[in-house]
């Protein structure tokens, strides 16, 4: 939506901007906490591979709740409880990504260029649980009007995806924004 104006409206459920995870941390931990390590692990790497060394790939969650460790943010928990199980992991997900593109992700920001999608409207949906709220409330200061940040009480982030007591909701408000400024 940001770049393309033939789009009349938009809405985000549990927003993510994955540069930002990667610049700051989850929970962020200041801001730019975490680039330095993450450009220092990219250069080890393309280091590493330029010598002939194998590609460095590690998870984007944990594989199993025996992977969790006392520092593993929430919404780490709950994806790996969604997407490396049975609820709705896939056969060939591989769970992986290289190291050496962390300096790519780190400069990307998926809320750039938010202030420009007005006068189209936007609508962020967001659990109030969360830890991935701030996320939401960053897109939603970003954007210029008109926009919404709808919350709804007592789901986190994951909870969102496929929880019968949220969905429903998420789908009501849905529904009702897109008949609003779509027909």
């Amino acid at each position: 939506m940001q770049t393309d104006i033939r789009i009349k409206a938009a809405a985000g459920i549990c927003a993510w901007n994955v540069g930002a995870w990667i610049r700051d941390g989850i929970p962020p931990k200041g801001k730019y906490a975490k680039m330095q390590e993450a450009l220092k692990t990219t250069a080890e790497c393309r280091t590493k591979e330029a010598n002939g060394e194998e590609i460095t790939y590690v998870g984007y969650v944990p594989n199993s709740p025996e992977e969790f460790t006392d520092e593993t943010p929430v919404i780490m928990q709950e994806a790996s409880n969604y997407y490396r199980t049975e609820r709705c992991g896939y056969p060939t997900s591989v769970n992986k990504m290289a190291l050496q593109s962390l300096d790519r992700l780190a400069a990307f920001d998926a809320f750039q260029y938010l202030d420009t999608v007005s006068p189209r409207p936007l609508l962020l949906i967001v659990g109030s649980k969360a830890d991935t709220i701030y996320f939401s409330e960053d897109a939603y200061n970003r954007a210029k009007d008109p926009k919404e940040l709808y919350v709804i009480e007592g789901a986190t982030h994951v909870d969102l995806y496929d929880k019968p007591e949220f969905v429903p909701q998420v789908v009501e408000k849905l529904t009702e924004f897109f008949d609003k400024n779509i027909k």
